[in-house]
């Protein structure tokens, strides 16, 4: 008995042995593993996005008290300079300065609490 050629077709392998169905042009097809990957990917990258801005508004909020706080610091040095030269007593020269200095400490030990936890 003799059989004759016929055409040989190509088979979609895949591992559950079962013919996955040709997409339309432009159309993308997703295994429900897949797509959950591509979601977990999606929300880690967004949770990166939003930890870097609020890290960039940290930083800007803290550049922005720290130059505040420099320009204070270098008034009161400056008025402690003013005060030295000034035309006072010595009593209340040393009064000034002292007012001074305690300004100058209560300003600095403020820093901690610049930011409290909401």
């Amino acid at each position: 008995m003799t059989k004759s050629a016929q055409v040989l077709q190509a088979y979609p392998f895949s591992s559950q042995f079962e013919t996955m169905p040709l997409s339309q042009p432009g159309e993308i097809r997703l295994s429900a593993d897949e797509l959950a990957l591509l979601l977990q990917q999606n929300q880690q990258t967004t949770a990166e996005l939003v930890r870097n801005e609020i890290l960039q508004q940290t930083a800007d909020q803290l550049d922005t008290v720290s130059k505040s706080l420099q320009a204070s610091m270098a008034d009161i040095v400056r008025l402690a300079a003013y005060l030295e030269k000034a035309g006072l007593d010595e009593i209340d020269r040393q009064q000034a300065l002292d007012t001074v200095r305690n300004l100058a400490s209560t300003l600095l030990r403020g820093q901690g609490e610049l930011f409290p936890e909401t």
